[in-house]
């Protein structure tokens, strides 16, 4: 899911080809920091005590040694080390802000939230409606232009799946339906 919305963003914003396969190729190993976090912690609801938010950034530090060791391309391993970064520059770990931090580290900040917020990992269950409202609200964090375009991919989808489901009957068109209202 953060691969395909990664990708779909990243082709409405413009990028090569070339750039969404980073992309993609990022999203797919983002989250592979996890692997060192208890469990407790990911499962655990609402903000993380300073010292939580220490052990996650630890982590990612660790995920991305991991990466870097697999000797994969130097703009995959560029671009993970980008991804926390914030528009405001509240992000780690480098503290950038806006322009400083590549669009594809941007997109794949504002997808992965976006992800987090509505999926299956996401401890506050939000409807993607809520996930980009909330992400909106955060918009110094995150590039606006990148929220739109999100927001654009979520209204295709949603689209998308309304129409299969008009169209379609029995399990195909509930599951279309399903998505359908998920998505809105």
């Amino acid at each position: 899911r953060l691969r395909t919305y990664a990708g779909a963003v990243g082709r409405r914003l413009g990028l090569e080809e070339r750039e969404i396969a980073v992309l993609e190729l990022a999203a797919s190993l983002s989250q592979l920091g996890r692997i060192f976090l208890p469990d407790w912690l990911l499962a655990r609801p609402g903000p993380w005590s300073s010292e939580e938010t220490r052990m996650m950034r630890a982590r990612f530090r660790d995920g991305l040694e991991v990466v870097r060791a697999l000797g994969l391309q130097p703009a995959v391993v560029d671009l993970m080390a980008q991804m926390h970064e914030r528009h405001d520059g509240t992000g780690h770990p480098q503290g950038l802000r806006g322009e400083e931090i590549g669009l594809p580290a941007r997109v794949l900040a504002a997808v992965e939230a976006f992800c987090a917020l509505t999926g299956a990992q996401g401890t506050l269950g939000m409807s993607p409606g809520q996930a980009l409202y909330d992400l909106a609200r955060n918009s110094g964090r995150f590039d606006v232009r990148v929220i739109s375009a999100l927001a654009a991919v979520v209204a295709a989808e949603s689209q998308s799946a309304r129409a299969a489901a008009s169209e379609g009957t029995g399990a195909d068109a509930q599951g279309g339906q399903v998505a359908a209202e998920a998505a809105a």
